[in-house]
């Protein structure tokens, strides 16, 4: 099993780049038909918690494989960029069916974890256990995150944006002090990531922050367009 702890290099927009994301594509397509087609409201429930296992999982595959090459640090590791604690919270918030919760949920996946598997923020290259850990948690997300749509009959609403505004903004606020106090970078408010990403085009810091903001409002407004086509009488299952 050396192999996963191997040093190798990522080559973004390569087929090891589309190769989970086409993985995924399919494993979320055949999961939707199959749960909506054989599973009662019940059984829906309990497979939305499993399919959140995958990306709960990939937080700690992540943790494990930089403690095994020796570079972890509470700098690097710890489960606070958004999208590691989206995946530790994925399982409960699946169990939950929270409405609330799941339309800051898919709003944070959606407009959020859909960029980092266009732009991947990723080093090491297949088959390490870093680059497994990366796919698993932040394409596990988005296929969760569309589970809640077409199995839950999630419907997000324009409060459900405003929600999000305001918890990520509470949550920028927290993380930023984190990252004074110990050094860190955790959701990039201390600098830009090394990877190229959207963020290169918003200009230096702090700049960068103010402009992503407007930029995700931008993307929750695209991923929102769907649902304005929607029944309104299609409702998640209230449980």
């Amino acid at each position: 099993m050396s192999f996963l702890f191997e040093e190798t290099a990522f080559t973004a927009y390569s087929l090891e780049h589309f190769y989970p994301m086409f993985f995924f594509f399919i494993l979320g397509c055949i999961s939707i038909i199959f749960a909506k087609r054989k599973l009662n409201i019940t059984q829906q429930r309990r497979f939305g918690v499993l399919l959140a296992l995958i990306p709960f999982c990939g937080v700690f595959f992540r943790m494990y494989y930089a403690y095994k090459v020796g570079n972890f640090s509470l700098q690097s590791e710890l489960p606070l960029h958004l999208c590691r604690l989206l995946g530790i919270a994925a399982p409960f918030i699946m169990y939950s069916k929270n409405r609330y919760v799941l339309g800051m949920f898919y709003f944070w996946t959606l407009a959020g974890t859909l960029n980092a598997n266009l732009t991947p923020d990723l080093p090491e290259g297949f088959p390490t256990l870093s680059y497994i850990s990366y796919w698993t948690l932040h394409s596990g997300l988005v296929l969760v995150a569309l589970y809640s749509v077409f199995v839950y009959r999630l419907r997000v609403h324009i409060k459900d944006m405003v929600n999000v505004f305001w918890a990520t903004n509470v949550f920028l606020v927290i993380i930023h002090l984190i990252n004074f106090v110990i050094g860190s970078n955790y959701f990039y408010t201390m600098h830009k990531p090394p990877a190229a990403s959207l963020l290169d085009y918003m200009g230096p810091w702090p700049w960068y922050i103010l402009s992503g903001e407007i930029m995700v409002f931008i993307l929750m407004g695209l991923v929102y367009i769907p649902f304005l086509f929607m029944k309104k009488s299609d409702r998640l299952y209230q449980v």
